[in-house]
């Protein structure tokens, strides 16, 4: 798929992955704040394919630090290490 590709409808997507609703709901709401995925709202709008940039990475990596309790200067040291 392509950046700005259409996904399937909610009904389609609920039914081939076997959730409800408000799961797909959810899912897309994650997968917009990761930037893979954008929601058009409106009358023909719906969940289309995005392209995610450097400040969703960034997001995820330092959630993924927080997670795992890894300071900042650890990133710095691997990569003056280097």
């Amino acid at each position: 798929m392509a950046v700005s590709d259409p996904l399937a409808t909610e009904p389609r997507m609920c039914a081939s992955h076997g959730v409800g609703r408000s799961t797909l709901r959810e899912a897309l709401r994650i997968l917009e704040l990761l930037g893979v995925v954008a929601i058009r709202p409106g009358r023909g709008g719906g969940p289309m394919v995005a392209a995610p940039d450097s400040r969703h990475l960034a997001s995820t990596m330092a959630l993924l630090m927080q997670c795992s309790d890894t300071a900042f200067r650890s990133v710095v040291e691997l990569r003056k290490s280097r």
